[in-house]
């Protein structure tokens, strides 16, 4: 269980039972639970650049990993992004590129 669905079911119980109590059940601190509440409704500011590196991915036919994905980026559509950021925002969406087979 991820710590967001975690979250989600504390929230939920809240009514029912002491947060401390399930926080403690869940082993999440409380403290990253209320930062949480405070957040959830923030809009996500990879959301845009999400979409473009699925259109790169697209486009590449999956080949692009995430420094030749930040280079396309740049190019395409002039986005000057870190390629750390993008090799996060990749694995949160789940692109990966494919890995071709050494010929011997």
């Amino acid at each position: 269980m991820t710590q967001k669905n975690k979250y989600r079911v504390i929230a939920e119980f809240t009514g029912k039972y002491s947060i401390t109590v399930m926080c403690q059940f869940m082993s999440v601190p409380r403290s990253s639970y209320y930062y949480w509440l405070k957040n959830k409704d923030c809009d996500d500011k990879d959301a845009p650049l999400i979409e473009s590196i699925r259109e790169g991915h697209r486009v590449s036919r999956g080949t692009y990993g995430y420094r030749q994905m930040t280079i396309w980026l740049n190019r395409t559509y002039g986005i000057n992004v870190n390629s750390k950021r993008v090799r996060r925002v990749m694995k949160k969406a789940g692109l990966q590129s494919v890995v071709r087979k050494k010929r011997i």
